[in-house]
């Protein structure tokens, strides 16, 4: 999809018509999965479907329900990529590193979780 609410909403929409809607969905940033929960409310699945989303926006809180996401440092992974960017330029090394940046689950109430 296009990483926006009616990416979620379609393909929600698309799983049930297909009669083929899951018990939980991860979606790739919390905008997709605001429109997920749209179409599960208009559907009346609310209750069924688990719904988790990517990034911790501001607003994914205040959904109804407040929206269970993975909270991402973003800034932290800029100033990272930045970091190792400059240190190419004045080097002229390229060599390959690995960084692991651990993020975090905000659970809220728009996935059931267990033994989380």
């Amino acid at each position: 999809g296009t990483f926006n609410a009616r990416t979620g909403y379609d393909a929600i929409i698309d799983a049930a018509k297909a009669n083929r809607l899951a018990t939980a969905y991860f979606c790739a940033s919390d905008t997709i999965a605001m429109g997920a929960i749209r179409a599960l409310g208009e559907l009346k699945k609310l209750d069924a479907v688990s719904i988790v989303g990517c990034n911790d926006i501001a607003t994914s809180r205040y959904l109804n329900p407040p929206l269970t996401t993975v909270r991402l440092n973003t800034k932290l992974m800029g100033d990272i990529a930045s970091s190792l960017l400059l240190i190419q330029i004045n080097t002229g090394h390229n060599t390959p590193s690995k960084t692991q940046i651990v993020p975090k689950l905000i659970k809220r109430e728009s996935a059931k979780l267990v033994n989380v």
